[in-house]
């Protein structure tokens, strides 16, 4: 089993879907909030057994753009976490997009329309 993909046009599609145009600036902002997500999700299952390694993944995946890299360094910290993440992609998304409706995240008001 590997890391569920992540390519290039989850972002876009995220922002499309939202009603948000694809500016450099909507990419940005939206893949920032996206990585901070997966972030969260590693450090919890990081956290779970190692909280200083934890701590560690989080500042070297910080800034990365690399959606694909993140859960990749994951399996590879656990491969036992495959399971567990195959639908994280997925569940960020649906989230992301419930809080473009609803309005319950600022991202989504500050982006350009």
């Amino acid at each position: 089993m590997r890391e569920p993909t992540v390519g290039p046009s989850y972002v876009p599609e995220m922002l499309t879907f939202a009603g948000r145009p694809q500016t450099a600036r909507n990419v940005s902002a939206l893949q920032g909030m996206v990585t901070q997500l997966f972030l969260i999700k590693c450090h919890e299952f990081i956290g779970s057994q190692d909280r200083a390694g934890a701590d560690r993944f989080v500042a070297q995946h910080r800034d990365s753009m690399d959606l694909q890299g993140i859960l990749r360094d994951l399996a590879r910290w656990n491969a036992g976490v495959l399971p567990y993440i195959q639908d994280l992609p997925r569940r960020i998304r649906a989230l992301l997009l419930e809080a473009s409706v609803s309005g319950e995240n600022d991202l989504w008001l500050e982006m350009d329309r």
